[in-house]
């Protein structure tokens, strides 16, 4: 949840721990601060407590400054998302996955509701639905999901957020060793006018290079990392990572 926290500050926020924080918080109960200040501080609060295994404090804590900013998610989108997010990471690790699903569910609608559709906290929160199956160990329903929000995405011409959706479905499927249909649907993808961008014509490339150290493949690992190196351009790019984990769920995470 640190990461949420990082992820709402401004350059000149500060960090208050202890008893400071607890003070900072409880004048945000009150109904003294800012969305924004009251997601800082719960969170962080919520941040101590979760690591302390106080699942229930930290959720409770969470659930009392949803309540509070539930209503000023049109103003504050990001800090009202941040807080669902952080209360779906407590309920996913307390076991309460009814209260995870209905967090995330939250979250994404709050940017997809009250932000510009290539706005990045929207891209980002695209796949939140499917990397929920994922994390319950829901697989076959992840790539169902995958699969909605990329053709929902391609109907409404955002084609950035159909490619992120389709790149996670190639993930699901060489994490589960299915490497030919994942190799298909790299394909598919390639044919995408929006593949020529280099963003996202390096990801594909080094996702079809992954899958091939994943299965062993020499000479499309030696091709794939010569056409890669040959396109690259100032910045550093990853061309190998350590094999895919056993299981999808790890692969996600």
């Amino acid at each position: 949840m640190l990461a949420l926290l990082l992820l709402l500050q401004s350059p000149s926020d500060i960090i208050v721990t202890g008893k400071r924080l607890v003070e900072a918080q409880a004048k945000c109960a009150r109904g003294e601060c800012t969305t924004l200040r009251d997601a800082q501080a719960t969170i962080a609060l919520a941040e101590e407590k979760f690591r302390d295994g106080d699942y229930l404090d930290a959720k409770a804590l969470l659930a009392r400054a949803i309540s509070r900013n539930r209503d000023k998610a049109a103003e504050a989108p990001r800090p009202v998302a941040a807080l669902y997010e952080a209360m779906a990471t407590v309920s996913l690790h307390e076991g309460d996955q009814d209260d995870y699903r209905r967090a995330v569910a939250h979250q994404v609608e709050t940017l997809r509701d009250n932000l510009p559709a290539e706005d990045p906290a929207v891209l980002s929160a695209t796949t939140a639905l499917g990397d929920m199956w994922i994390k319950l160990k829901n697989f076959p329903q992840a790539e169902r999901t995958y699969r909605g929000i990329e053709e929902e995405a391609l109907e409404n011409g955002r084609s950035s957020a159909a490619m992120m959706a389709g790149l996670k479905r190639v993930w699901l499927a060489a994490a589960m060793r299915k490497p030919r249909e994942a190799n298909a649907m790299l394909d598919a993808l390639e044919r995408r006018p929006i593949a020529q961008e280099e963003r996202f014509r390096t990801a594909l490339k080094v996702v079809r290079l992954r899958i091939a150290v994943s299965d062993g493949d020499d000479a499309a690992i030696t091709k794939l990392a010569g056409d890669i190196g040959e396109g690259q351009g100032e910045a550093p790019i990853l061309i190998w990572a350590p094999p895919y984990p056993k299981d999808a769920s790890s692969a996600a995470n």
